[in-house]
């Protein structure tokens, strides 16, 4: 069971710190070695080992030799994460819990060795199967594509499994597949076949009992016969291939949950795919005067059941009217947009039983304005039309959810984002990334809309109107946060994760700024740089999954034994943390 350990207050206090320049060399020496990690381990050569350094630009990396031995020579001082990694084996990083998790960093001294490190790898699991039709014929270039559980923000999601690239994706011509390199863990098998919606018609005609008895009619009337007048032609609705999950079910919440353990295989994960019945689905792209548009609209059909892996959506190719053959019943969003104005519309529709007709209308794309502001000790950047602006989807943002273009800030600080969709958005600056030398020093304090700061809060653009007036400002002197986490002998506590976050709830969000997450070094040391002035609580944990930190829950349950931490405006702050049980 996780332990959620409380803070202790040992000293606070100030100190200013420069801004180290990059590392060249240094006279520290890390040693080491890698393993399987199972009951009798043993050597891993050729294993590639990575050495970053943790705030600064440097690393290295190098091989293991015959017996799994490694080192770095001459590294300079500085605290560092050391990660091994091989082809069929699972990365991982000194002092995680397990596979995945955040690493122990390394403190070198110059002039002295680093700890001697042992690195174990978990060897991968593997999924394999065959994939055939329903006559049991095989199936080739069907890709599979396998979703892990996992933890996004605390909560339990379906994501793209990470596994070696050299797994065999797609089918071969026995309709087997392989997928090795997968971590232990919980997944889900889906076939997408490349040839029902891309490589072949998406639509096939079957011929059924009825097509035989009225072609028969036919031949009778044409041999002077008498036909039977019920003998018209029948309704034939299109077939089609759609996407499959193991064990053989079109629903994602149907699927077989495969457990896997580390280096495990799981054969025999076969998949039958079925032809299904298939509808048309067309319609007409108009404007609000129901006139045609002035250029030719991009057309979409989004599966918004989220059935469909591998088939977001359709494009057929451009013009005022639209046709989607071989649509499998569902729920559907059809979507229009001008790529060159953003312009755009959106139905809701459900597919099944029978044929649809959609009409779209048109709407303006959105903008949303603001102007640049510089609070600090030196002067602003000169040229500001080296900085990019940009609102990043926040969640979905209607039928699209597509990155809307960067603004360019001109001159005078202005910026205009133009052609967003409705939806909710997070501000993002390319100031450090574009500005060079001095100015990168230059960080995001605030975006306010009238009295509301929204750097940390998604912005909601609503159809029919837009957002003006952001005042954006930044701040070139950073806070910093660090100190020495130790166990109540006084001896360094390394084998802990700290979590920083903000007293305000409502910036408790993915990827928030006012949320940080990071191990103390092997000698207890920690640092965190880059929060925004405010008030904070801090906590020290045995363990924690990964983005767990940024689960509103989950931070609910660390505020009663966590610290109370204040970070004013580029305070350098040392706070040094005892734990207790």
């Amino acid at each position: 069971m996780r332990a959620v350990l409380f803070c202790l207050v040992i000293a606070a206090y100030a100190q200013a710190r420069d801004v180290a320049p990059r590392l060249t060399s240094g006279t520290g020496l890390l040693t080491g070695i890698v393993v399987t990690e199972n009951s009798q381990p043993t050597p891993v050569r050729n294993a590639i080992v990575t050495l970053n350094h943790v705030d600064r630009s440097y690393g290295d990396t190098v091989v293991t030799d015959d017996r799994g031995r490694f080192q770095f020579i001459a590294i300079p001082a500085g605290r560092y994460l050391v990660s091994a990694l091989k082809e069929g084996f699972i990365r991982t990083r000194y002092g995680a819990s397990r596979p995945g998790r955040a690493g122990t960093p390394i403190a070198i001294v110059d002039g002295q060795p680093g700890p001697s490190v042992t690195l174990r790898l978990a060897r991968g699991a593997v999924l394999t199967g065959r994939v055939t039709t329903e006559d049991g014929e095989p199936v080739e270039r069907v890709e599979i594509d396998v979703k892990q559980f996992v933890s996004i923000g605390g909560e339990r999601r379906l994501d793209d499994a990470t596994f070696d690239g050299h797994s065999l994706r797609r089918t071969d011509d026995r309709g087997v597949y392989r997928i090795f390199g997968l971590p232990a863990g919980e997944y889900i098998v889906v076939a997408v076949p490349n040839f029902g919606f891309h490589e072949a018609p998406s639509g096939l005609l079957p011929t059924t009992a009825a097509d035989v008895r009225w072609a028969r009619a036919q031949l009778q009337g044409a041999a002077g016969a008498s036909r039977p007048e019920s003998a018209s032609i029948p309704v034939r609705p299109l077939q089609g291939y759609a996407p499959v999950y193991f064990p053989n079910t079109y629903q994602k919440s149907s699927a077989t949950v495969i457990p896997l353990t580390a280096g495990e295989e799981r054969s025999g994960l076969d998949i039958t795919l079925q032809l299904a019945p298939t509808w048309r689905v067309d319609g007409v792209v108009t404007t609000a005067g129901g006139g045609p548009p002035s250029q030719s609209p991009s057309t979409f059909l989004v599966d918004v059941s989220g059935n469909s892996e591998g088939f977001s959506g359709v494009r057929e190719g451009f013009g005022s009217r639209f046709t989607f053959d071989g649509v499998a019943p569902g729920q559907y969003m059809v979507a229009a947009m001008i790529d060159d104005t953003n312009e755009w519309a959106t139905s809701d529709l459900i597919v099944g039983g029978q044929n649809a007709s959609v009409s779209l209308v048109l709407q303006p794309a959105l903008t949303v304005s603001g102007r640049l502001s510089f609070q600090g000790t030196t002067a602003q950047p000169a040229d500001l039309t080296r900085i990019r602006m940009s609102l990043n989807p926040s969640g979905s943002t209607g039928a699209f959810n597509i990155q809307p273009p960067p603004a360019t800030v001109k001159a005078d600080g202005t910026f205009t984002l133009r052609g967003l969709l409705p939806g909710r958005y997070r501000l993002w600056t390319s100031l450090g990334a574009y500005l060079p030398g001095a100015t990168s020093s230059w960080s995001l304090r605030s975006a306010m809309v009238g009295d509301q700061d929204i750097s940390d809060i998604p912005i909601e653009v609503r159809a029919g109107g837009g957002v003006d007036s952001i005042v954006v400002t930044f701040t070139d002197r950073p806070t910093e946060l660090s100190g020495r986490l130790q166990d109540a002998s006084g001896r360094a506590a390394a084998d802990y994760f700290i979590i920083v976050f903000s007293s305000d709830q409502r910036t408790w969000l993915k990827n928030s700024r006012r949320i940080a997450q990071t191990r103390p070094a092997s000698d207890g040391q920690f640092v965190i740089r880059g929060l925004p002035p405010g008030e904070y609580l801090l906590a020290a944990l045995t363990d924690v999954e990964n983005d767990e930190w940024f689960d509103q829950a989950f931070l609910r349950q660390l505020v009663p034994g966590a610290m109370k931490v204040s970070l004013g405006e580029g305070e350098t702050k040392v706070q040094d943390v005892g734990i207790r049980k």
